[in-house]
């Protein structure tokens, strides 16, 4: 036993993917820490977490629509193109992206009456909320060329520098100038813009923003851009929206927040699962580009993905266990239950998400675009009807139901991926 825990350490992949989930688990655990300082009414009040709820949900909203398709594309694009065509359309990417925020502000502008009564958008939230949006997708499209290039190190310490300031700025705001809700904002704020001033400069310096404007690139981006949009869309719909349901029909309040704890916990094996993607996609695609697109040449990456998912769940569930019966008080104990069938939904999703690399890379965007709507439909049919019959073990039972219907769905429009025996280099990728 022993040796064998030698071996798992002196494994590269294995300590890559520790790293990965570590800084996951860190940026997760200072925000859990400081959950006391921050519902302390003294700092923030109900109303200000209120605000702050409204301000992530309207971000959640509104990010694909600034976002697009455009991080994923860019990490496909990594390993499919060369490296000056690459440069070329990650500047381009970037470029897009700061249009569409123009555009979201000056439509939030023309309709700000509207958005301010339907989603609470007004004032200095009009230019604040796609403009972090902008800012976060310029770091995560930083972050993906750390990625790619496995630059393990410097993407664990922009990350965790990114998590103490946002965090030491918004416990200074909010703590000593008490600034309220605001000062929460400003820490993200803070944060965001100092940390892309450092993606800036290593962007510059590694000679990466090459500005030429292709009218043909922005159209390619904006097709795939759709079939992306409604696949996050289908996240939402499988995992988010319990809420949403929940609240239109009559369920007891103390059983949902016994069920929203539960959610919480199930939904960290989908959260640390990225600590396996973070690693095991940037290998995929490289191995694509090298050998071309075949299930001979994907099955591999799968099963280790697989491996190091089970690996990474097994201790989600111990330590949730710990939580549940020494940490949290005994009466919600009784969502364990929730938790296991959430748990094995994010078990699943996460191995249908490295199933939908495949579209993704091969920008198959009729395949996705098919793929996405039909879950969606059958998603939100299954939800409905399962929460209203059944309503909170019914929603619980068709997270898990709807996940495995994308499954059913993916290996349909898979199919004759899954049958191939060659890789195709030309005519399954466009543009290579």
């Amino acid at each position: 036993m022993k040796e064998r825990f030698i071996a798992i350490y002196k494994n590269a992949t294995y300590r890559t993917v520790a790293t990965y989930v570590f800084v996951l688990f860190f940026s997760r655990g200072v925000s859990f820490l400081l959950l006391p300082l921050f519902t302390n009414p003294r700092f923030l009040t109900p109303a200000d977490n209120g605000m702050l709820s409204i301000f992530s949900s309207n971000m959640i909203l509104l990010t694909p629509f600034i976002s697009l398709g455009l991080v994923q594309s860019s990490s496909r694009d990594f390993f499919a193109k060369n490296e000056e065509q690459f440069k070329k359309s990650f500047t381009q990417n970037l470029v897009i992206a700061f249009g569409m925020m123009l555009l979201m502000i000056g439509l939030l502008l023309i309709f700000k009456d509207y958005f301010n009564h339907k989603l609470h958008i007004s004032g200095s939230l009009i230019f604040i909320i796609p403009l972090l949006i902008y800012l976060t997708l310029f770091n995560d499209m930083f972050l993906t060329i750390l990625r790619n290039k496995n630059e393990v190190k410097l993407f664990s310490i922009t990350n965790m520098a990114k998590t103490i300031l946002e965090y030491g700025a918004s416990v200074v705001l909010v703590v000593l100038v008490l600034a309220g809700w605001y000062g929460r904002v400003g820490g993200i704020i803070i944060a965001a813009v100092a940390i892309n001033l450092v993606s800036l400069y290593y962007l510059w310096k590694k000679q990466y923003l090459k500005f030429d404007l292709n009218v043909k690139h922005i159209i390619e981006e904006l097709k795939f851009s759709v079939p992306i949009i409604l696949f996050q869309l289908c996240v939402f719909m499988l995992g988010l929206s319990n809420k949403a349901f929940l609240s239109l029909f009559k369920i007891d309040t103390a059983e949902i927040g016994i069920y929203a704890i539960a959610t919480i916990f199930g939904a960290m094996v989908g959260g640390f699962s990225y600590g396996a993607s973070y690693y095991t996609q940037p290998q995929l695609y490289k191995a694509f580009k090298q050998d071309g697109v075949s299930y001979q040449v994907f099955k591999p990456h799968l099963i280790r993905f697989i491996k190091l998912l089970s690996f990474i769940t097994v201790g989600c569930v111990i330590t949730v266990l710990v939580l549940y019966y020494f940490f949290i008080n005994k009466l919600y104990i009784k969502g364990m239950g929730y938790f296991f069938v959430g748990a094995a939904a994010s078990y699943l999703w996460a191995i249908n998400n490295f199933y939908f690399q495949v579209l993704i890379y091969s920008k198959w965007n009729r395949k996705m675009l098919y793929l996405t709507l039909c879950s969606l439909l059958l998603s939100f049919s299954i939800r409905y009807t399962l929460v209203k019959y059944w309503g909170i073990w019914g929603d619980a039972w068709s997270t898990l139901l709807c996940t495995l219907v994308f499954s059913g769905l993916i290996f349909i429009f898979l199919n004759k991926f899954i049958g191939s025996k060659n890789g195709n280099r030309t005519a399954e990728i466009p543009g290579i």
